[in-house]
Parts: C-alpha cells; structure tokens; sequence
C-alpha cells in the first residue's frame, strides 16, 4: 500500500534537490519555478523498489507560498523535515513543523542536506538543534540522515528507511471516496483532469462520482497513478482522475471529488483548537484563515461561553463560521492562520460539522462526548443522535458526520435499535426522546378524556405539539409502541386511553339509540339535522350540547355519517347507495339519473352527490356531469 512522504523546512534548504536525488523525478514543473530556482507549488514524484514505492509530495518553502505548502501536507503520511547544515532551523523549519505537528502527522524522518559545504563539527550542531526543536514531538525520536545530494552522501541508505514506511489504512478503506483536490488542468484529448491524494474509500474507471460544493456530478473516465494507468484507487495514492460531464473552469483546488450524496457540504463548524506557543491569543470574533484539506477559507471566531480568548499555548472549544462552504468530516485536522499579517497561530480538530443542525442547551458537554468518541463508532452515534432531540437522525446524516459509508452506519445502527436507539421509520432517535414523547401522548390523551367524556377518542392533531422540531415519524413511532404494550387504544384515526372507554347514562344511551334507529328507519329521505335533534332532545331529557357529542360519536363509530350540515344519514344506507352506483354499466352519471337510482328528489340528491364528490365515490367533470370512479 503507497505511502505519501511529504517534505518540509526553510526555503532553498535542498528539499527539491533531495527528491531529485532519490528518484530522479524534478518536482519543479512550472516555468517560473524553473526561472527563479525556487518551489512555487507543491509538486509530485514516486519511488519504487520491487514491491515497495513512496509517494512525494515535495511543498515550497518560501514563507509568501505556505498556503501552498498546506495544500500538499493535508494528506501526508510521514514527514520528511530538511534542514541545510550550512543554515540550520529557521523561521519556515519551525513553521512547517509546527503545521504537520498541528495537522496530527505521526511518523518521520529528519534530513540534514548540503553536508559537504561544512565541517563535521557544524553538522553536529545542527543535529542538536533540530533535536531540540522536535523534543517530545512525534519527531521526537524520529531517525537522522546526514546528506550531499551532490555527492550522493547518504542517499542510498535514506532511500531504503524511506521504502520501511507502512500505513494502516483499514478504517479509511471503510469510509466513502474522497479526494480533495490539490490540482487542475486539461489535456487534449482527454479533458478535465485533477489530482489529489486519495483521503478514504475506493474508486474504479466508470464511477460516478460528486464534486463538491458544485452539487455537480462526473463519471470517472480514467484513473492514473504516476502516469501509469490504473483500474481501482485506494486511500494514499497519489491520483489522477479523468472527468467526464464537468469543464475544467468549473474546478478550482479545494474541492472535493466524491462519492455521490456522501457528505454534506457547510460553513460553520464546531472543533477543538490549540493555539501555538509563542502565537498571539485567538480572540472571539477574530477573523483567521481556515485551511482544510487543500482548501483555504476565510473564517470568524466564535468561542462558548463568558470566553474572550484562547491564550498562546492553550485549548478549547470554539465555533467556526466559514465564508464559503466546503465538506467537513468530524475528526478532520485544519490550521489556522491569522489574516494580516499571515502566520500560523493554531491547529485544530473538526467535532461537528454539522453545527447549526442543533439546538444544544450544553454545546461544551457535547462537544467533549464526541471528542472522546471520535474513534468509537457506536458511541458516536449514540452521542449524535442523543443531540437531535426529537428532531431525530436520518441514517445519511449520521453517515456524512465522517464520511463513512451507509452500509457501514446501518449495520452499526442495527446493533445500536436493542438499547439506547430507537427506529423511527427513516429517522432514529433516542429511547429517551420516545419515552418523552410517549408520557407527554398519555398526559394529553387523560386531559382530553377529562375535558370529553363522551369522546370515543382524538385526532393525533388534537393533542397539541409534542415537542419543538418533533419529527412525525417519531410521533408515529411512540404511538406504535403504547399501543403494543396496550396503553392505548388506536381505532381508525383516533387514539384513546386503553383504560377510557366510553360510559353513557340511560338517558344517553336511548338518545344515542334512537337518534340511529330514525335515521336506518328512514332510508335516504331523513328528517333535517336540526329537527331531529330538537324532537329528540326533548323526548329523552339531553342537553343539546350533550346531544352534538353523542352524534359526533356515532360517526367517529363509522355508523352515522354527516352528508351536510342540514342532513345525517345512516353510514349502512350510504355505503349501500355506493355499492349500487359501482355496478352501473355506464360510469357517466347526471342529477336526473342520480335521483332515479336513489329514488330522492333533488332536495336530497344534490348534497348526496357533493358527500360523494368529497368522498371520491364520484367526480364532478367540467360540464357538471359526473363520473363514478
């Protein structure tokens, strides 16, 4: 599995020069980098012996070109620190070391360069000085190689601890494709090209893949690794990728090639930062430079709490708001320049990068959970959909948090659905969420039941907002579950208590009784609503209101149903006259045939026809005929 080596240290400190003599390959390609003899941008070259090759990415080191030299240590693997024995560290050795420190680098080697222009005694003292600047770093206890690329000193024996190096890729092979881009160009006959190095996931010839921010998608034409035609990429390789379906002026450095609809792009988000020491304070509201992956964006500091700043050498929380969007990835390394004049004053670690998503009553408390579960991906999850509340988590929002895959995250989720989570349809959410809402369901159905006795039950919508942002299918979901475990009673659209039935008095009872015996009675020629109700009313001692709710009873019951204002009819006679119209040979219906079906005058067919207009038994066409459906 390739390696990627970067370089780094002060400029004209050999950097070039050393891969050149490692590999043969001269990183310089543009012609002004050719014309002033220094490295401009980030260039690349390979080494190969037998089964084993490196990855270079050799940056500039000119401290007016760090923007570029970020561009190229985004997706290194080990460190090659250079410094020149006749110079020994300067400004850009610290800086670049402290970026790749800063940026999590945790293998490397050191190389001393230009050996032969100073005695013996001035190379030592330059081991001691770049000895003391990497003291208890990952550096710390990193090999030191003295070398003349002039006269090939210590080359040979570089190159073979070079080609030592290995990667354990396994957490980014399961992870969805990404490339930040770190080049772009055309080239005749083949079109839009760009290069990067492969951060997570697997891509072959003939994907389909996204380009981000531009919510544009491309099919990979071709892949290259170091000129040589490639099938498959995989994490750490140095890639050219052939696009097809985008223009090369729609692209820029700092996009993302990726796998379609795996992430999400944004502008703010929240991290751990670390200033640097000797740096100046990071302020609230300061305005820096952001550099992630191969982008760079300017930014506004927002730090938690009573805050005002981070001081040299410290640690915090702290809120970034981006002027741009771009992808973020929990667990993603940036740094943080200052905006004028430019230097790097802190590092840090993407937490959430789906900040404004939450609502968080302890931003700090969640922040520090995901910390710590960065690399404990079912503790991620509990903790990330813990902060959704009641708005729950689609199972692609939790996969584009990292960048893992879907299938991954489901089979996680799975495991997760026993215990603390809960499957909401295409959301989930935590059990205490549910339970939340299932106690909140049961209060409001009790005081409806106290404020409606005769009710045979309620709407979902009559028992008010469950909670702020509450998603419906979590609603839904602890209805499910009360119901299972016989809490409540869920008939047709409505929901009662399990314990509340309804319990009528005699004089209810005949009301109700004979309220529906006149109306079977009467066939399709019923009394008006209002007369019947006066009549029965006075016969059987109910209250008028007392009555409406033993008539909205019976059609909640399915036995009454409500044509009109001014007419009821019993629900089997209704049912019955629809039945009837299914088998007319002829579909086409008007009033005149309408009521001799019916055997109704017009005072009864009109609003029957419009009850089953609503009802789509029929539908009225724009002539005023209808048809049965």
């Amino acid at each position: 599995m390739s390696v990627v080596i970067g370089t780094a240290g002060h400029i004209d400190h050999g950097k070039t020069t050393l891969v050149r003599a490692l590999t043969g390959v001269d990183t310089d390609r543009l012609p002004d980098e050719k014309r002033r003899g220094i490295t401009i941008d980030i260039g690349f070259a390979k080494l190969r012996a037998g089964d084993e090759s490196v990855s270079f990415v050799d940056v500039p080191g000119h401290e007016r070109f760090v923007r570029n030299m970020l561009a190229g240590a985004s997706g290194i693997d080990v460190v090659m620190l250079i410094v020149a024995a006749d110079d020994g560290v300067m400004p850009q050795t610290r800086e670049h070391f402290e970026i790749c420190r800063l940026l999590g680098s945790r293998a490397g080697v050191i190389v001393i360069t230009k050996a032969s222009l100073v005695e013996n005694a001035m190379i030592d003292l330059v081991r001691d000085e770049v000895k003391e600047l990497v003291a208890g770093s990952f550096l710390g206890n990193a090999s030191v190689f003295v070398t003349d690329a002039q006269t090939m000193r210590g080359i040979d024996d570089l190159r073979k601890h070079l080609l030592k190096f290995s990667c354990d890729r396994t957490a980014a092979l399961h992870k969805a494709f990404r490339l930040p881009i770190d080049r772009v160009f055309s080239q005749k006959g083949f079109g839009t090209i760009v290069t990067g190095t492969v951060a997570a996931g697997r891509i072959r010839e003939g994907d389909e893949v996204e380009l981000y921010p531009l919510d544009k998608k491309a099919r990979v034409r071709g892949l290259q690794n170091h000129d040589r035609k490639i099938e498959e990429a995989s994490p750490g390789m140095r890639l050219a990728v052939n696009l097809a379906g985008v223009e090369r002026s729609d692209l820029a450095r700092g996009m993302v090639v990726g796998a379609v609809a795996a992430f999400e792009t944004a502008n703010v988000f929240a991290a751990s930062v670390e200033v640097c020491r000797g740096a100046r304070p990071l302020k609230e509201r300061q305005r820096v430079r952001i550099h992630i992956g191969t982008k760079e964006l300017m930014a506004r500091v927002s730090l938690f709490g009573s805050q005002k700043e981070i001081p040299a050498g410290g640690r915090a929380f702290a809120r970034f708001r981006l002027e741009g969007e771009t992808v973020l990835l929990a667990g993603e390394r940036f740094i943080v320049r200052s905006y004028s004049p430019v230097s790097t004053i802190a590092g840090g670690t993407v937490l959430d990068p789906q900040t404004s998503r939450r609502r968080l009553n302890e931003p700090i408390e969640f922040l520090t959970a995901i910390e710590n579960a960065l690399s404990d991906t079912p503790r991620r999850m509990r903790t990330l959909v813990a902060s959704t509340d009641a708005r729950g988590a689609a199972i692609r929002e939790l996969a584009a948090f990292s960048g893992d895959l879907l299938s991954e995250i489901r089979a996680e989720m799975d495991k997760l659905t026993s215990g603390e989570v809960v499957r909401c349809g295409e959301v989930f959410a935590s059990t205490a969420v549910v339970e939340s809402i299932e106690s909140k369901i049961l209060a409001r159905l009790a005081e409806r039941h106290a404020a409606e006795p005769l009710a045979s039950g309620f709407r979902q919508e009559d028992l008010g907002k469950l909670g702020d942002r509450t998603a419906p299918s979590i609603v839904h979901e602890a209805i499910s579950r009360l119901e299972e475990r016989g809490k409540i009673a869920v008939e047709a659209e409505l929901i009662r208590l399990a314990s509340m039935g309804v319990s009528l008095s005699a004089s209810e009872q005949r009301f109700k009784d004979a309220f529906l015996h006149r109306l079977e009675a009467a066939g399709l020629e019923v009394p008006r609503y209002a007369d019947l109700l006066s009549e029965l009313t006075a016969k059987e001692g109910v209250s008028a209101i007392t009555a409406e709710k033993l008539v909205r009873l019976l059609i909640s019951d399915a036995r009454v149903a409500k044509v009109s204002n001014e007419f009821y009819f019993s629900r089997k006679v209704i049912d019955a006259l629809a039945a009837r119209l299914q088998t007319l040979q002829t579909r086409e219906i008007d009033v005149s045939k309408f009521k001799e079906i019916a055997g109704v005058s017009r005072k009864y067919a009109i609003p029957l026809l419009e009850y089953f207009d609503r009802e789509k038994v029929t539908a009225r066409k724009k002539d005023g005929t209808r048809v049965v459906i």
